[in-house]
């Protein structure tokens, strides 16, 4: 009998069943408590993590910009990417903060609040400002986002309305 080096072949009984030494013999690996079948798990598919982005908490939902209705979050999105900002300093800003950004946003959109086109800001300062209006910020602060001559912000004009919203005051 020809002895088998093969770990998976199986042993003859005896050697009347044996093959002739110059039959090939085919041997099929059995599995067992050794031998690991392997497995084949699915891949499954990783979604890309979506950024999460505060937005505003006195800007409405929707805007008419144009004859285009434009959401709050499409506004944040871009002055998110504008800002160069990393997703935790957004959502660390002051809301006020924030709101200038997503004013400015819209105002290079070329929108106008519907408040803001029935007033306009009725403030002679603007004019010598340059269409800047002198503000005062609610705790006598400072804010990063405008320029300050002589203890007052100068913001632009479309910002006001949201500027008072946050407590800032127009200087008279």
């Amino acid at each position: 009998m020809v002895e088998n080096d093969d770990p998976f072949a199986v042993p003859a009984d005896n050697a009347e069943q044996s093959a002739p030494e110059s039959a090939v013999v085919a041997t099929t690996p059995v599995a067992s408590a050794e031998t690991p079948t392997p497995t084949i798990e699915p891949e499954i598919p990783v979604e890309p993590r979506q950024l999460i982005l505060y937005g505003s908490s006195v800007l409405p939902a929707t805007f008419e910009i144009g004859r285009e209705t434009v959401q709050l979050g499409t506004i944040v999105s871009a002055a998110f990417e504008a800002s160069g900002m990393a997703e935790d300093a957004w959502n660390d800003l002051v809301d006020a903060d924030r709101d200038v950004l997503l004013s400015a946003e819209l105002a290079k959109r070329g929108y106008v609040a519907p408040a803001q086109e029935a007033e306009m800001v009725e403030n002679d300062d603007a004019d010598v400002f340059g269409g800047l209006v002198p503000m005062t910020h609610p705790d006598g602060g400072a804010c990063d986002l405008f320029e300050e001559i002589d203890g007052k912000l100068l913001v632009p004009s479309d910002m006001v309305e949201t500027m008072t919203a946050h407590g800032f005051q127009v200087d008279a």
